[in-house]
């Protein structure tokens, strides 16, 4: 007699659809439910880690730019220049210390204080014959 009580009762909660019991059955949605599931945001917001790496790209952008057109342009930091370049094959510091010089392949930038200039090797370095 208790074993077909305790079986009815079994049976009866796994019917009943209890929610500590695993279900196959998906639990129904209210039309508020699924129109607030079919809604994406109009933007996805930026954080602040994205729009400092943005702004970065933007300003490493700029320095390559007036660079390569012939301006000097004067920077406070040397990592946009990195960033705008990539890293030199060599540096060389003058004596005195005020200005550097970054080798690349095809140019090489002058750092004069708190400017740098893009120089090429074509223009700068005579041919020999």
């Amino acid at each position: 007699m208790n074993r077909l009580l305790f079986t009815a009762a079994v049976l009866g909660i796994l019917l009943a659809g209890c929610e500590t019991c695993v279900t196959t059955k998906e639990p129904v949605k209210t039309s508020a439910e699924s129109a607030a599931a079919t809604v994406q945001p109009a933007e996805i917001e930026e954080t602040a880690e994205d729009a400092a790496i943005r702004e970065q790209k933007a300003a490493a952008e700029k320095i390559k730019d007036s660079l390569t057109k012939g301006e000097a342009v004067s920077v406070a930091d040397n990592q946009p220049v990195v960033d705008a370049f990539g890293s030199p094959y060599a540096k060389y510091r003058m004596e005195t210390g005020d200005i550097e010089i970054w080798f690349y392949d095809d140019f090489y930038l002058v750092f004069d204080k708190d400017a740098v200039s893009m120089k090429d090797y074509e223009l700068t370095i005579p041919a020999v014959n």
